[in-house]
Formats: structure tokens, sequence, C-alpha cells
């Protein structure tokens, strides 16, 4: 899921996943498709003051040993579960201290697993690290990361022991031109590279100020062209604008190209999907007077004709194989790529699991809908997994 949200405007959410998935035509239709079996459910545990609700996890990260760490909007917390997905514990808490978070927080696992560095919703650019110590992460610092007047930090990758990435995003997007960059930064918050590089500002439907009574709301445009970027193995970084067919894999460090990955995947032509459930799926609107339903038709008006060739991807941190989303697609949703960059097979989640990570061959979805129990379910898939 990607949650998105500007200051003095509407909180949007966009869902990965679609529940109007039909089949089109497959430029992979010869690949093998591979079966996924669910190994693991996590559910939320009251005897910790552990609650999820649907829709609701803001970020999820997994370690090299399958603990998996999550944080929820309705929680301002990191919590760390083990590969089984038993509770082990929380990190942080609600507050405006050291280590406590206004809201839930987005965060990174250090690549030797053994720091996290998260970030809260208000407090943006005051940064707390938590240590592994003796077992347990406790708070050791905060790290004040360089403010920007139009920029706000979307999501935090790790690049290397002593490199972070903070990926920035226009707080509110004036026009086409506006573009998100990466950034390069210590543990410490010392600026190595202050625009690695730039990329597109996702495509949005914007409203009139005045008709909302001032207040702003912009909408991403289902099937609208986006940026997604994902780190990788051995510093590198992986960048989709899902309007091309093309993902580049980049240099953490200095942000040089090393790779341009392309694909055959086609644009799906929207015609015929179910456009009114497309809409309900994927833009939820709150806090604003008009309501979702009069917003939804001024989306619909500017949707595209054709869904683009891939909606969303996953980098494998260990393997740097690739899980992309295929949108409208019944019968293989999900196209891997090996470490290479080649298509070596195609498989399928339910439309209604929105991915939130992807590691050593599992996968860590989440439901969209507020009628399906919460939990973040872990996939494997059975197949010979690239490993390097």
């Amino acid at each position: 899921m990607q949650w998105l949200g500007y200051w003095g405007a509407v909180v949007v959410v966009i869902a990965s996943g679609c529940a109007a998935d039909r089949t089109g035509s497959d430029s992979f239709s010869d690949l093998p498709q591979v079966e996924v079996t669910p190994t693991v459910e996590i559910t939320d545990d009251p005897a910790h003051d552990l609650y999820f609700r649907s829709n609701s996890f803001r970020d999820v990260a997994v370690g090299s040993d399958g603990a998996v760490f999550a944080s929820n909007f309705m929680q301002a917390s990191v919590f760390r579960f083990d590969a089984e997905g038993t509770y082990q514990e929380t990190i942080g808490e609600g507050g405006a201290g050291p280590g406590e978070f206004e809201t839930s927080p987005v965060f990174t696992l250090s690549t030797n697993n053994d720091t996290l560095y998260a970030l809260g919703r208000f407090n943006e650019h005051a940064m707390s690290v938590f240590a592994r110590l003796e077992g347990k992460f406790e708070y050791v610092r905060t790290v004040l990361l360089p403010e920007n007047k139009r920029h706000r930090p979307h999501a935090l990758h790790a690049i290397s022991e002593d490199k972070l990435a903070v990926e920035y995003r226009p707080r509110i997007q004036r026009n086409r031109s506006d573009s998100g960059f990466v950034s390069i930064v210590t543990p410490a918050g010392v600026v190595e590279n202050d625009t690695l590089w730039t990329f597109p500002a996702d495509v949005v439907w914007q409203s009139d100020p005045e008709e909302g009574g001032g207040a702003m709301v912009q909408v991403p445009i289902p099937y609208g062209s986006a940026s997604v970027v994902r780190s990788g193995p051995d510093g590198s970084m992986y960048y989709l604008w899902t309007g091309d067919a093309e993902i580049t894999v980049r240099d953490g460090y200095d942000g040089s190209v090393q790779q341009r990955i392309t694909h055959s995947e086609e644009p799906v032509p929207l015609e015929g999907a179910d456009i009114d459930s497309i809409l309900t799926e994927q833009v939820n609107v709150s806090l604003d007077e008009r309501g979702p339903e009069p917003i939804r038709e001024q989306v619909r008006t500017v949707m595209p004709d054709s869904a683009p060739p891939l909606i969303d991807m996953w980098v494998d941190p260990d393997t740097g194989a690739i899980l992309a989303r295929r949108p409208l697609r019944a019968d293989a949703n999900l196209l891997l790529f090996d470490e290479t960059g080649t298509p070596q097979y195609t498989a399928r989640l339910p439309a209604t699991l929105s991915i939130v990570a992807f590691r050593r061959g599992q996968i860590y979805a989440v439901h969209t809908n507020e009628s399906t129990p919460p939990a973040i379910h872990v996939f494997e898939i059975n197949a010979n997994y690239a490993v390097r």
C-alpha cells in the first residue's frame, strides 16, 4: 500500500491491489506459472497492546533472519515479530519526546539487522535511531535530517551499514514538472549527496481549493503513472516509472545507472474494466466535507485509457530478484525477474492482497478490504528461487 498525505490536504489512500482483475492479452503467457503457498499469518496481539486494522499498515520490513517489522496507523510504534509470526517487542511509543512518535512512523532496517531508523509524520526531520542491545531494540539517539520546504521525507532505505537513502516527495504537487529526489546521508545525519537523482512525481488529480473551503485535495489517479523506489543488494537502488517498460538499477553511492531492465509487457486497456470498483477500492478519501463520491466522479474523468504495464515492484535485498505487480490480470498478476533482470515466472495472489515486502522467496501481503480480519500474510514462492 502506498499512503500519501500532504500538509493542508486531504489524506488519500491508493492500494496496489485491485478487485477488478480480468484477463487480457498476456505478453508472458509462455512463462511457467508458479504456485504461491501461504505459510505464516501475523495477527494483532491485544495482550501486548498491539491492534491491527485492515488498510492500516504504514510500513513493513523484513530482516535477513525472517523477522518482520511493521508499523500501522493505529499506533505510533514499530512492532517486531520473529519469522514464525510471534510477537517479540514494541519499538518506540506515542509521544513527542526522544524515541517517541506523534503518529505511525516510516522506517528502515540496517543491512546488518542491528539498527532501526524511523521517522514520524509530524516531526518529520527528526530521525529516531534504535540499536539492538542484548536482543532488544533500544532508543539511542535522534538525528536531524536537513529540512526542505517543498519536499518531505517519504521513505527511508538502507544502502549499507554507513549509508541511508532518504526518499523525498513534494508536499503539494503544484504541476507536472514537480519531482521527487533521493538524498544520501550517514546514520549520523551527515549529507553526502543531497540529490543523488530526481524522479517524476506521481500523476495526481487536484481539486480547486476554493471548492473545498480552502483545503486542497490531491488524489493519485488509479493506473496513472507513478514512481516506485526500492533498495536492493550491494548498495543498489531500483526505480520504476510505471508508464515505462523499464526498471532502472542505480548505484546507491553515486547515482550512476548500472543496468536498464526492459520488459515486453504491454499497457492493459481499461475498456471493459469495472471502473466503479476500481474507484471504490483505490480512491478512499477522508476529512473532506464533499465526501468521496463527488471526488471519485471527478477522478474518473481523468483516468487513462490503459493501465501501465507494471504498477508496482519489490526487490529482494539479498538476491536482487524483482517481483512486479501486473494490473487487471485474473490469472497471473505477478511477474518474477531473476537477479539478472530476466523474467522467469508468473504467479498469482488474490487481487484484494496488497504486497508490502519481498525477501528470499517470501511474499508479505495485507488485505485491502475492511471485511477481512487484518493480518500480515506470508507466502512462499514454490520455484527454484534465484539466490546469489
